[in-house]
């Protein structure tokens, strides 16, 4: 009843986003990476309390379908120490969560997309060996926790593989590292029915847009997708860190 009448108090804006949320998913459908890096920063303007509890429901979700379209590809060892890095930086996440103000977590969850950003546009090669993604991993960890926007760092960890490994590792990674995600900030009380109910509500929007990728990935450019998405969050990053400086200089 609570989700029902927040929801419709800003119905408006809870339509808007499950458009977004359908793009998201068509983009990552379509690129291999970018749900969280579009629909967050639009979500933390215009529908706050979606983040980071909503999108790691509906991120974890467009994952899993990533990774279970060449489920036979996953590289296990890869993938195994990515997630060991990655419960380590989620929890470091979570406490942190617990600790900062709502300007201080304005300012990490704007840094930490503009380090998204910079990490995807650095065109950085590391091999994928167990140091390099198990560090990558706990980066993975904080960012996606913090902020649902996970991708980037691991997936600079994973470059090395094959494209065909490359998609159901990430994919695989990213839909654990959500669950751990979700239960470490249900632990610090930062995650609850409410946020389950608000992607479960938006659920079939995503997988609308993840539907409709894939009869449109051999139409769509992957390099166009990837520069849109490196662009409008490089732009919000900014936007959210000015207007995180603003609320705590005030």
């Amino acid at each position: 009843m609570e989700l029902m009448q927040m929801m419709g108090e800003d119905v408006i804006n809870y339509a808007f986003m499950a458009v977004v949320i359908a793009t998201a998913a068509f983009l990552q459908g379509v690129g291999g990476v970018g749900f969280a890096m579009l629909a967050a920063p639009i979500a933390v303007i215009l529908a706050p309390e979606m983040v980071p509890g909503c999108l790691l429901v509906l991120g974890g979700s467009v994952s899993f379908l990533a990774a279970i379209r060449e489920r036979h590809e996953i590289v296990i060892p890869v993938v195994s120490w990515a997630l060991v890095g990655r419960t380590i930086g989620t929890v470091l996440a979570a406490v942190g969560m617990t600790q900062l103000s709502k300007e201080w977590l304005g300012l990490w969850f704007g840094g930490f997309i503009f380090i998204a950003v910079l990490l995807s546009a650095s065109g950085i090669k590391v091999r994928a060996n167990a140091v390099n993604v198990c560090g990558l991993g706990v980066a993975s960890g904080m960012m996606g926790t913090l902020t649902s926007v996970g991708a980037p760092a691991i997936a600079i960890a994973m470059q090395s593989l094959k494209p065909v490994q490359l998609r159901p590792s990430l994919g695989s990674t990213l839909f654990v590292g959500s669950i751990l995600s979700i239960i470490s900030l249900a632990l610090a009380g930062l995650f609850t029915w409410k946020d389950l109910l608000l992607g479960l509500v938006l659920w079939p929007f995503m997988f609308l847009g993840f539907y409709l990728s894939g009869r449109a990935r051999h139409v769509v450019s992957p390099k166009n997708v990837r520069l849109f998405l490196l662009w409008f969050c490089g732009i919000s990053s900014v936007m959210l860190i000015a207007k995180s400086l603003i609320a705590w200089l005030t």
